[in-house]
């Protein structure tokens, strides 16, 4: 914490801090002497004003901007039908850790959030990265599927026919979610080959994350 505090206040202060702290000697199981230092709990707190760490920032506001404005006009910090007296150690230690645990709940909704986002968030990363129609095998890629699985989808939505020599239908080139291609091999002979449009593509990565949602 020495190294979050502005630096012209370090020297002075720990100086401060040392003469009010308390020395105290004792004895291990084993006989050896030994001695450390006790600092007053009100001068803990002290040091936890100057830090510069958010959490002690945050401590800092919800002291001066909660705790201590209820106390004044109720004698005790309230939530709900829960008293905290924080004018004892038990209250206080009892009312921060109440803090701590909604700050973690508060933690744990984000994480679900994120967790729940991340499908559509997927989703759009596909979107965004279609430079054009792609081949099955391409759009499987990009979808993270295999290729036999894309296909199958795609002969279920009526995208594709079924067999071998699989064509793109009508029912998916009117909407724009397939296209044909076509090219000529050396022997003259023209071969199509069913491709998946950028908006079939994101009809597909929302249909996914759907599914995971």
């Amino acid at each position: 914490m020495r190294q979050d505090l502005s630096r012209p206040l370090v020297d002075a202060f720990f100086l401060w801090l040392a003469a009010q702290a308390k020395r105290v000697s004792s004895k291990t199981d084993l006989g050896k002497a030994m001695s450390y230092m006790l600092i007053p709990e009100r001068d803990l707190y002290r040091l936890v004003m100057r830090s510069k760490l958010p959490s002690a920032e945050r401590f800092e506001e919800w002291v001066v901007g909660t705790v201590l404005p209820t106390i004044r006009k109720t004698g005790s910090y309230v939530r709900g039908e829960e008293a905290f007296d924080v004018t004892t150690e038990a209250g206080l230690a009892a009312a921060t850790m109440h803090v701590m645990a909604a700050l973690q709940a508060k933690a744990d909704g984000f994480r679900a959030m994120f967790e729940a986002a991340k499908p559509k968030a997927d989703a759009f990363a596909v979107i965004e990265e279609a430079t054009g129609s792609m081949t099955v095998t391409e759009a499987a890629k990009a979808l993270k599927a295999k290729r036999a699985d894309l296909y199958g989808s795609l002969e279920h939505r009526k995208w594709v026919t079924k067999g071998k020599n699989r064509q793109a239908t009508a029912a998916a080139l009117r909407p724009g979610y397939m296209d044909t291609r076509t090219h000529t091999d050396t022997r003259g002979r023209v071969h199509s080959t069913p491709v998946v449009t950028p908006k079939g593509l994101a009809y597909l990565a929302r249909i996914k994350a759907q599914k995971r949602a």
